[in-house]
């Protein structure tokens, strides 16, 4: 196996081991194993365990960043001249992990839960310039947030934001965490879901800004 195919078989590998067991859980041995792949060539490409999570943390996070600025950049192009509305900014937001959770490819899937484990894990298996990295990746997306919602605070776009993304990665869209409550009708569409988060979040953002400004305010 040359470099190139050894090092795509450890990525794909680690991805899925640390998706389904986590950091802690995780060994190099299982990665080396799934990646049929001798345990020294992780040594050599990528070091330490932390070392191998942080950069296919930064990887699969600058995945879903790409198509997150793309969905924003052809919203824009669409509008022409026109401010972008909420909802467009949601939708491009969410669009990128909503097609990811519902995809029927596994190996696609799993890169959405080792992402979700930025959200589990402590935060200092995240080294301080991936973090930053981070930050400056989301901002764009909170300031377009606030600009599509007038008479929003910054702040109050920070949390609305995060309620969001909470949404978006709620425990039965990641996990299905809910199937055996379901009455075993035909489940829905990527795209049906993703008018669902759309609209939830849309909402909810209408009423958090409504008691911002409204009587419940003043009080």
């Amino acid at each position: 196996m040359n470099k190139a195919a050894a090092i795509d078989a450890i990525v794909d590998a680690a991805i899925g081991v640390f998706a389904q067991w986590g950091y802690e859980g995780a060994s190099l041995r299982a990665i080396a194993s799934a990646a049929n792949v001798p345990l020294s060539t992780i040594d050599n490409y990528f070091g330490s365990k932390k070392r191998l999570y942080r950069s296919l943390m930064r990887m699969v996070w600058a995945e879903v960043a790409r198509d997150r600025r793309m969905a924003l950049e052809a919203q824009i192009k669409k509008n022409g001249t026109a401010p972008l509305g909420l909802e467009q900014v949601i939708e491009a937001l969410a669009e990128p992990i909503v097609r990811r959770a519902m995809s029927n490819d596994p190996a696609i899937r799993d890169r959405l839960y080792f992402l979700q484990q930025r959200f589990r894990e402590h935060r200092a298996l995240n080294s301080a310039d991936f973090i930053d990295a981070v930050d400056d990746q989301v901002l764009p997306l909170i300031e377009a947030f606030v600009a599509a919602t007038p008479g929003m605070e910054f702040d109050d776009g920070v949390w609305a934001f995060s309620y969001c993304v909470g949404v978006m990665y709620s425990m039965h869209l990641m996990d299905r965490r809910y199937d055996g409550l379901l009455s075993g009708a035909p489940a829905p569409t990527a795209e049906q879901v993703l008018a669902d988060v759309v609209a939830f979040c849309s909402a909810g953002v209408a009423a958090m800004l409504a008691r911002r400004t409204g009587p419940v305010a003043a009080e």
